[in-house]
């Protein structure tokens, strides 16, 4: 058997629609940035494409763009109808357009399409068919054609050539174009060329648009000699394109694409008949990771021609499910829905012809599985089980409805047992021939997959009974006994169960991992090893295969791949490799896995069969970086912040952007995408937001993420792609910083912290001062209380001595009453005394006249006298002014001392005038006339000095 490299099957291929990238229909060239982003000259403009979305950019003129260039600084050169120039990032992140044409020289500003651009020397070459257009940076030089018409411009080698169609190819040199003048170039003056290609080898490749390619080795010219030469010819050559170091892709103007080697080997035709829109390819590149883009006259095509995956047909345009896939006689044997399918195993096959899987005859219809038992070929097949062999081809063994699979038995090198649609049935070998011997009864199941352990029982796998257990008869032509298993006996479930033989022990795959049979316990459990090699534990586990190696393929829910063995002994050593499935569906319930040899792994799919090649793997390129397309304000109709237009390459862990914001825009979108197109369907992100999140997001095929209520701060948006199976990229990084509200500001910050050192000063002195003043104020109003109390009690004191004052006025007010009444009564006494003496001896006086008897007249006289003697009323005038005094204190006193004239008489006068006594009632007391008293007021007042405007009386009362 030899494989090797084969180039059996199709590579993956990719179609865009013209719905899906929203332009024109015609695509005229294709290149990449550094940042790995996808640009296309298109009928409507030019287009990028990130991986997620398609975006395009019309030209000035809105005409069609024909050509494109992207220069080392970001630029991207576009030519149309009549206009030319570059696009650039412009002040606010906005892709725009810039126009050349005012640079042109009046004359030259009206041209037709620029079909091609060349960067070369510092300078951008503008290629339209009568006029060549260079720019240096300042200014534009008009080259007009000398033949009829330029027909291309492009790189050969290190040298900038250019055709002039009917004259020798030009080459740069020295800021002019020159003749190259050699001999062997003149099959090239009457040839359009369409394209060169230069290998590192030295040789270039340079294409034709009707005459194939040649081969030019710097100085010699001759055709190359391949072998799709005729096929080249005959369908016109548009563009070429270098894939890799040792690859050739020719786009043709009527038969798509054609890949070849460095030996012009033919590797790959792709056309419409195995995955491409249609067959007219207007331009070819090879991206970053050697896919193959084709722009075509209606759409846009992808081809992944390195890839390690490949997807074979082998019946052709029916592309029927596939379920087997067997090795017989270095041939290989594809059984499908629609039939049996075979090709030869060889190390190359011919892309250009369709007859490479020939049918096998006898086998129509439903074709379920295979085996080689014996050297012959046994076909499980909807109708029963066939033998096929060599010469003599196809051969039915049994009618029994629906063979699945064939078993050899144990023990038995003649026997063989096969599941069909309702149990098991033995098949004997007689005579070199295998024929069918009996049905085996006690088991009426279904029996699509049995496997026999290591004590020769059989294990039957139901879909969602569980697992049978059968045990055979010494010559194996009995059922003895059907044990059934399931979550009874410690299954996780009775569904999806599956038996494998792997490393000689039986094993079932489950809804959540791997079991293994107890025998002890007669009891299922669960397979810890495996378990934990392939992490699946919670995981459907649907396939195992064990190559010849001791690799262990398997398929999982959500992932396929590999355990490479990498040692051997007692416990064998595993690695666990997913694979990077490139999003072809296996057939559910029915995955097959077929391991051709360590090179080559073949896979049933819904559509033909998957051929991996492992070894391609290892080549894989590293994950592209994440690119943050946009930021966006969701809640401002979408509007964008930020979007991302640099085509230079950014270094690991690179920051692609800052933002600062205003502290209302607390709600974001982020728009990434990874512009790693091998396996775009599989990206999956996962964001953090530091200052934000705790932890980093799941993975998810979203392509955006949406934050909400952020507050004032700084954050950097982080964002991983990774198609799974170890292939991650570095982090994209993006900085937010949201501004605080002005009330939230630095400056409003340091107000307020001013205001809290001046609210603590305030704190602290304030209440100080405060407290300073409220003691004061408190002292002054303690002293205040204290003045008031004192106050009070001064005037409760003096309220107290004003009562005892009053008290004491009221006895003394009562002691001068009692004494005025005691003088008064005194006085009164004296009054009464007086006016009885004097109306006694007025009396004596009337009987003295009346007696005429001297003697008793003698006798009388004595007695007159005695009543009239100065000293009784001496007595009586002492006893007075006691009592007087003691009323009017200091009355006498005072008079004295103010009216030192005054005599004893008039102290009397003033007396009984200061006791409001009147003229008549002082008259007695004074032993005088009222005539008397009155001139005794008279004189009193000339003495005191009074006028006669002054009352006496009430002058003495107030004295």
């Amino acid at each position: 058997m030899m494989f090797g490299q084969g180039n059996l099957g199709t590579p993956i291929i990719q179609n865009y629609t013209r719905n899906q990238y929203g332009a024109g229909t015609q695509n005229w060239d294709i290149e990449q940035t550094k940042q790995g982003l996808i640009v296309v000259a298109n009928n409507d403009g030019m287009m990028i494409y990130d991986g997620a979305r398609w975006i395009l950019y019309p030209i000035a003129n809105a005409t069609n763009v024909r050509s494109i260039a992207v220069a080392e600084d970001g630029r991207i050169y576009a030519g149309g109808q009549n206009e030319l120039g570059y696009y650039a990032v412009d002040a606010t992140s906005k892709l725009t357009f810039y126009s050349l044409k005012s640079l042109i020289p009046a004359p030259f500003q009206a041209f037709e399409d620029i079909w091609d651009i060349a960067l070369h020397d510092g300078r951008v070459f503008f290629r339209s068919i009568s006029h060549l257009y260079i720019y240096n940076g300042v200014s534009v030089q008009v080259i007009p054609k000398s033949g009829e018409g330029f027909q291309y411009i492009g790189m050969v080698g290190n040298q900038l050539w250019l055709q002039d169609f009917g004259l020798p190819l030009q080459a740069w040199q020295d800021g002019r174009f020159v003749p190259l003048i050699n001999p062997s170039m003149t099959p090239l003056i009457g040839q359009q060329i369409t394209g060169t290609a230069s290998f590192h080898s030295g040789f270039t490749l340079i294409g034709t648009l009707r005459h194939g390619i040649y081969q030019w080795n710097n100085t010699t010219l001759q055709p190359w000699a391949s072998e799709s030469r005729e096929f080249l010819m005959r369908n016109g050559i548009s563009k070429m394109a270098l894939l890799g170091a040792d690859r050739l892709v020719v786009g043709t103007s009527f038969a798509g694409i054609v890949v070849l080697d460095t030996a012009a080997r033919t590797i790959y035709h792709l056309d419409k008949d195995n995955g491409l829109q249609q067959n007219n390819v207007l331009c070819v590149y090879a991206d970053q990771h050697e896919n193959v883009w084709m722009g075509l006259h209606t759409g846009i095509d992808l081809a992944f021609i390195k890839s390690p995956f490949a997807v074979v047909f082998p019946d052709g345009n029916a592309q029927n499910t596939s379920y087997a896939i067997q090795e017989f006689g270095n041939e290989l044997y594809f059984g499908t829905s629609g039939g049996l399918y075979k090709t030869a195993i060889q190390s190359h096959y011919d892309p250009f012809s369709r007859h490479i899987f020939k049918k096998v005859a006898g086998f129509d219809g439903q074709v379920w599985g295979m085996g080689v038992h014996q050297g012959q070929l046994l076909v499980g097949h909807h109708e029963g089980a066939f033998r096929y062999t060599i010469p003599e081809g196809q051969d039915q063994m049994s009618k029994w409805p629906g063979t699945w699979t064939y078993l050899p038995l144990r023990g038995h090198s003649d026997l063989l047992l096969a599941g069909d649609y309702n149990g098991l049935v033995l098949f004997a070998l007689e005579n070199g021939r295998w024929v069918f011997r009996k049905r085996l009864e006690g088991l009426q199941e279904s029996c699509r997959i049995i496997v026999q352990d290591a004590a020769d029982d059989i294990w039957v796998a139901h879909p969602y009974r569980g697992v049978f257990r059968v045990r055979l008869s010494a010559d194996a032509h009995q059922i003895e006994t059907v044990t059934l298993y399931n979550s009874a006996q410690g299954f996780p479930t009775n569904m999806n169960i599956y038996a494998f033989r792997i490393s000689n022990e039986l094993v079932f795959g489950t809804e959540k991992g791997i079991y293994r049979f107890n025998s002890e316990a007669n009891t299922m459990e669960p397979h810890e090893e495996l378990n934990t090699l392939l992490d699946c534990t919670d995981r459907r586990v649907m396939r195992l295969v064990e190559d010849q190696k001791g690799n262990i393929w398997y398929v999982l829910k959500n992932e396929t791949g590999v355990l490479n063995i990498t040692g051997y002994g007692v416990h064998r050593k595993y690695r666990k490799r997913s694979i990077p499935w490139p999003g072809i569906q296996l057939v559910g319930g029915f995955e097959t896995i077929y391991p051709l040899d360590t090179g080559h792994v073949f896979f049933g799919a819904e559509r033909g069969v998957i051929h991996l090649q492992p070894a391609l793997l290892d080549s894989f390129p590293v994950m592209a970086s994440v690119l943050i397309r946009a930021v966006e304000l969701p809640a401002h109709g979408d509007s964008v912040l930020f979007s991302n237009h640099l085509f230079n390459a950014l270094p690991t862990d690179s920051i692609q952007g800052n933002l600062t914001l205003g502290y209302r825009h607390d709600r974001l979108r982020f728009r990434f995408a990874s512009p790693d197109f091998t396996f775009q369907d599989q990206i999956q992100y996962r964001c953090f937001l530091e200052g934000f999140d705790k932890v980093w997001s799941p993975w998810s095929v979203n392509d955006q993420k949406e934050y909400l209520n952020l507050r004032p701060g700084t954050y950097t948006f982080c964002v991983m792609a990774t198609t799974g199976w170890g292939r991650v990229s570095a982090v994209t990084r993006f900085q937010i910083r949201i501004m605080p509200p002005w009330y939230a500001s630095s400056i409003a910050f340091g107000l307020y912290i001013l205001f809290v050192l001046s609210g603590v000063a305030a704190l602290v002195f304030i209440p100080r001062k405060r407290f300073q003043e409220e003691r004061a104020l408190l002292e002054h109003r303690q002293e205040e209380v204290l003045r008031q109390r004192n106050a009070e009690f001064n005037r409760a004191v003096a309220e107290k001595e004003q009562a005892i004052e009053q008290l004491h006025h009221e006895k003394l007010e009562t002691d001068l009453q009692h004494r005025n009444r005691e003088l008064a009564s005194l006085t009164m006494h004296l009054l009464q005394k007086n006016a009885l003496i004097s109306h006694i001896a007025e009396k004596l006086e009337q009987v003295e006249e009346t007696i005429r008897d001297a003697n008793v007249r003698k006798h009388l006289r004595p007695i007159k006298q005695l009543l009239f003697q100065d000293e009784h009323l001496e007595q009586d005038w002492e006893q007075f002014v006691y009592h007087f005094d003691q009323v009017h204190s200091g009355f006498f006193r005072r008079l004295r001392e103010q009216y030192p004239q005054l005599t004893p008489k008039d102290h009397r006068l003033c007396a009984y005038l200061r006791m409001n006594l009147t003229t008549k009632e002082i008259a007695p007391l004074l032993n005088i006339s009222v005539r008397g008293v009155e001139i005794g007021r008279y004189r009193l007042r000339r003495k005191m000095g009074l006028g006669n405007d002054v009352n006496l009386n009430e002058y003495m009362m107030n004295f």
